[in-house]
């Protein structure tokens, strides 16, 4: 018997939202509230089996970021995880030009490197781009087509870090690495370079506190703490975000690919020279 679980952190209305959506697909579905220290909190969960030790199929996040101890567990057992990115990516581009435009910058003189060009990272470069300002882009993957503009230029990191006038930090935290910022990384930044991070903390390696405290201090780092409260969990979901969770469920139980699904793709431990580095091809 198929069922689904839900965890604390979840709104009654979503569920019921959810309810209603499999009642009209015909789809008779167990569902129910789960305590489960498998499942991470602010989650709904399908299961295809209904044996109490089983591994659910699909994990939909209500959030855009996961605990990456919690997502290496979910990739050793197979488990698609979805997350409500796609309806977060407008948000969090709307963020980053009001940070870049409070700096009164000329937009036009300006160069932004995001780093990490998925769902949000490819909608902040693009939304950059349409105001004018020049992008360029650093990612371990080569992104899908159409998440891609011919004036936005892909380049290694080392080189986005050295030429770039803000840094707005898109990437996800792999399951078996946290940092892409290190010391080593930010000597490379410019003096008076604006690093915004409205993707994890974890990004940035734990040896660089002392200087990230510099830099806030300067007005030189901005932070996820800064972001709407609609992007900071289940609670500050816009309804459109809530009603992609549903959609993504049901399509799963339907045979369908869910939307936002996050990529098993680990970053290289930092620091390692053969990956980040400048000598590595700038397509």
């Amino acid at each position: 018997m198929m069922k689904i679980a839900f965890t604390s952190g979840i709104d009654e209305h979503i569920i019921s939202k959810l309810q209603k959506s499999l009642n009209v697909e015909g789809l008779a579905i167990k569902i129910y509230y789960s305590e489960s220290s498998y499942l991470p909190d602010e989650s709904i969960a399908f299961y295809t089996s209904s044996k109490k030790d089983s591994n659910p199929e699909l994990i939909q996040l209500l959030g855009h970021k996961v605990d990456p101890d919690v997502l290496l567990k979910m990739r050793q057992s197979n488990i698609l995880v979805a997350t409500v990115s796609p309806e977060l990516a407008a948000s969090v581009a709307s963020e980053v030009y009001k940070c870049i435009t409070n700096k009164n910058y000329t937009l036009s003189e300006i160069n932004v490197g995001v780093v990490g060009f998925g769902e949000v990272g490819s909608r902040v470069g693009k939304s950059l781009l349409s105001k004018g300002i020049k992008v360029s882009y650093f990612d371990i993957c080569t992104p899908l087509f159409d998440r891609t503009h011919s004036n936005i230029r892909r380049m290694s990191l080392d080189l986005l870090l050295t030429r770039s006038d803000v840094i707005t930090l898109h990437a996800r935290v792999g399951p078996t690495s946290k940092f892409i910022i290190s010391n080593r990384e930010l000597s490379l930044i410019r003096k008076d370079s604006l690093i915004i991070n409205f993707s994890d903390e974890l990004l940035i390696d734990a040896d660089c506190g002392p200087q990230i405290e510099v830099l806030k201090q300067l007005g030189r780092y901005i932070s996820f703490d800064e972001i709407p409260e609609v992007m900071t969990g289940c609670h500050g979901l816009k309804e459109s975000a809530w009603e992609l969770a549903i959609k993504n469920v049901v399509s799963y139980v339907k045979g369908n690919r869910p939307e936002g699904l996050i990529d098993y793709i680990d970053f290289p431990p930092v620091g390692d020279p053969s990956f980040w580095s400048s000598r590595m091809i700038n397509l």
